[in-house]
């Protein structure tokens, strides 16, 4: 009926102390997700110092260098920071680097075998490339965001810092 109330009987059951389980399971993780997160913070630390430390060098090196009067210096530090005149693993066989891309380029013409043949546009009839300036090159280099991608071991800041001796070439 709807105007009388009813009598529900509630169980209530004796709630005690958790398991002594429980209790250890929820301190080991707890303990387990803070050990985890202090040497994540320590790993961070680690590798900014080892950024900070990477970039410190290179910008001393680069400004010694490039006050002074030889420019040869300068040419062979960046020579070293980017990695040429390294002599190539003995691992690397010639022959083989040339029948790997051989064997890639065949492998895109036969994946491409039945392809429609490519349809190119003309360029605009006004449309030519030119040559830039010294002057030109060098406010590029000034314009150019404060980034540095992995692959390229140059930072955006030594590129700007020595503009001067970009512009002697």
């Amino acid at each position: 009926m709807p105007g009388m109330m009813m009598s529900v009987d509630r169980q209530s059951g004796r709630c005690g102390p958790p398991s002594v389980w429980l209790v250890e399971q929820d301190r080991y993780q707890t303990r387990h997700y803070q050990q985890i997160a202090s040497w994540r913070a320590e790993r961070r630390c680690y590798f900014d110092l080892i950024r900070r430390k990477r970039a410190m060098f290179w910008t001393v090196r680069v400004d010694v260098e490039n006050t002074q009067p030889q420019p040869h210096r300068l040419w062979r530090s960046f020579d070293q920071l980017l990695g040429r005149g390294r002599t190539p693993p003995a691992e690397i066989d010639a022959s083989a680097l040339h029948q790997f891309f051989d064997d890639k380029v065949a492998g895109v013409r036969a994946a491409t075998a039945g392809a429609a043949a490519p349809q190119f546009t003309a360029a605009p009839v006004g449309c030519e490339l030119r040559l830039f300036t010294p002057a030109e090159v060098i406010q590029m280099v000034r314009a150019l965001p404060d980034k540095q991608c992995s692959t390229d071991p140059m930072p955006t800041r030594l590129l700007r810092r020595t503009w001067t001796c970009w512009s002697r070439s």
